[in-house]
């Protein structure tokens, strides 16, 4: 096995999987968020990106977005 193949593995090890619960900094907090869908290797240098949802306090629509998943957070308890 290659350098890059043993670096691949192990960085796809910590990618979330899709349905799992992650937290997000917005501004000053870390909001949990659940991960709807992993887009792939699409950002700056192959980044991994992961589309996500973040359920509304007031009981509209989520919102969702998406984000590298070098930046996502563990989920707050």
């Amino acid at each position: 096995m290659t350098s890059k193949t043993a670096d691949r593995k192990q960085r796809d090890a910590t990618i979330p999987k899709v349905g799992s619960i992650v937290g997000v900094r917005m501004g000053t907090q870390v909001i949990p968020a659940r991960v709807i869908e992993d887009r792939g290797n699409l950002g700056y240098r192959g980044r991994r990106i992961l589309r996500l949802e973040i359920e509304s306090q007031f009981g509209g629509e989520p919102s969702r977005f998406e984000r590298a998943a070098e930046l996502l957070l563990p989920a707050p308890d």
